[in-house]
């Protein structure tokens, strides 16, 4: 296993926490946004059972209107509630955990074991063990002199 200092390792490891943080967060405001939308097309449809749109559009609209809103709340607001970008400790390299049917395997940062950018490796199990001050020792044995 190639030396990894224990500063990188750490910063490494917040890196991804951030990462992961930042995917919650936006997850969660659009979540909101979706419970959001069709809580109130339910409402509007016990206060106003006869209004013009039927029950079924009343859901789909508050369907797009949630997520929409969501989505405009992340654009507007995203540097107030959302943490910077998190990026790699050696070359800035992006690290923001990309979700959707449009984004390939390889571009998903979980499925990463080394920074695209520089090759830092960057896999939990590896980075704690460098951050292990004695595990080289528990590797190979103490020495006896």
């Amino acid at each position: 296993m190639p030396y990894i200092a224990p500063d990188i390792a750490s910063k490494t490891l917040e890196a991804k926490a951030l990462a992961r943080r930042n995917r919650t967060k936006r997850n969660v405001i659009l979540l909101i946004g979706y419970l959001f939308g069709i809580s109130i097309a339910v409402i509007w449809d016990l206060v106003a059972p006869n209004s013009s749109p039927k029950s079924a559009t009343k859901v789909y609209l508050g369907m797009m209107v949630g997520p929409g809103a969501a989505f405009l709340f992340l654009r507007v607001f995203e540097s107030r509630y959302i943490a910077p970008q998190a990026r790699c400790p050696k070359c800035s390299y992006n690290w923001e955990i990309k979700e959707g049917r449009g984004v390939s395997l390889d571009a998903h940062m979980e499925c990463w074991h080394q920074c695209p950018g520089c090759g830092l490796l960057m896999g939990d199990d590896v980075l704690k063990l460098a951050l292990t001050p004695s595990s080289f020792e528990a590797i190979v044995g103490k020495s006896k002199y």
